[in-house]
């Protein structure tokens, strides 16, 4: 019967732990479900603890060794402790790490780029683990430093553009708000460059009525079949082509496949952007533009939205030929994208 009672007030006990717990998850920061990080674990101590919620006061489930492999699929800040925690699968059991004490060395959500950026600002970059002041430093590029970049995102939480790069052989993530680039480098090192994994849906709206699939990436090459508006296509891969200027598009439509102009196709969904949720402000009326999509190839929705605008941006992304970070928002109706170089963040 003492038994019996024991093992009731130890269940009772662990009820009361978990409600607990899950009080704590609802006043951590917004989870952010679609930026999927792969990591491996990194701790000085050799050990990072897995645990049963994202922060310090939860359980935990195993302790993992320095270098173990996660594919981290959710990550939230929790405002007890400050920290930034990715949640995973590990040996058939969900749970969170701390991303302080991981290296991120790849992420299937960050944009593709390639082009290179000069260090402006000695005193305020890093070389991390991963695109964010959340992960450890591992070293600090000099000014003059030419770095070059291969994958690009917008951190959830700080809203800064980052970089992964490699710098005297280590690779990592730097801020790209210390860095400056030669615009000129960035379009002649993107001209005929195709770019793979950056993928989105959209629904073609030309003026004539329908955009030519062709069967190279450029105005040269042969029609396969015409996209009429209204048509919704997965663009796999794209590609800014040098001689006419235009950034094409990778599809299957039709049962052919092919390559069409992007310009006049409004993006729907964009698989590699990363979500967001805070407020910008324009600062710069005169060249800010809501567009179809997040880059200036687009076709433009408004112009010209006045200074001191408020915007709510619901995802972000780098694009691959111009090199800014732009934000999915709503404007007067319209549903469309503004580059962030243009607005200052609340």
């Amino acid at each position: 019967m003492k038994k019996k009672m024991i093992t009731l007030v130890l269940a009772v006990m662990l009820l009361l732990g978990l409600t607990v717990g899950s009080a704590t998850v609802a006043s951590a920061a917004t989870t952010y479900t679609n930026n999927i990080y792969n990591v491996t674990t990194y701790s000085s101590d050799n050990v990072a603890n897995f645990r049963s919620g994202p922060g310090m006061e939860y359980g935990v489930i195993t302790p993992l060794s320095n270098g173990t492999q996660l594919r981290v699929t959710a990550v939230s800040k929790n405002e007890a402790d400050g920290l930034v925690w990715g949640q995973a699968v590990y040996n058939g059991y969900t749970g969170w790490v701390s991303m302080l004490l991981t290296n991120v060395y790849d992420m299937e959500t960050a944009s593709v780029a390639s082009y290179d950026v000069t260090v402006r600002q000695q005193d305020n970059i890093y070389l991390r683990r991963g695109p964010g002041a959340e992960y450890e430093s591992l070293a600090r590029p000099k000014n003059g430093q030419v770095l070059r970049i291969d994958r690009t995102m917008v951190n959830s939480w700080d809203g800064r553009p980052w970089g992964r790069t490699t710098y005297n052989g280590v690779q990592g993530w730097v801020s790209l708000n210390w860095t400056s680039r030669n615009s000129s480098d960035v379009y002649n090192q993107t001209q005929n460059v195709t770019f793979y994994n950056n993928n989105y849906y959209g629904v073609v709206g030309a003026d004539d009525g329908f955009v030519n699939l062709r069967s190279g990436a450029g105005l040269g090459y042969g029609l396969l079949t015409p996209i009429y508006n209204g048509n919704e296509v997965f663009v796999t891969a794209t590609m800014k082509n040098s001689s006419d200027g235009l950034v094409w598009g990778y599809t299957t439509f039709n049962g052919y496949t092919g390559w069409f102009s992007i310009d006049q196709t409004t993006i729907t969904s964009m698989p590699c952007a990363s979500t967001a949720q805070y407020n910008v402000v324009v600062s710069n009326s005169e060249n800010i533009r809501l567009r179809r999509g997040p880059g200036s190839e687009y076709y433009q929705l408004v112009g010209n939205i006045p200074n001191g605008t408020n915007l709510y941006i619901t995802q972000t992304m780098i694009n691959s030929y111009d090199g800014r970070p732009w934000g999915r928002t709503t404007y007067n109706g319209y549903t469309g994208w503004v580059s962030l170089n243009w607005t200052t963040r609340q």
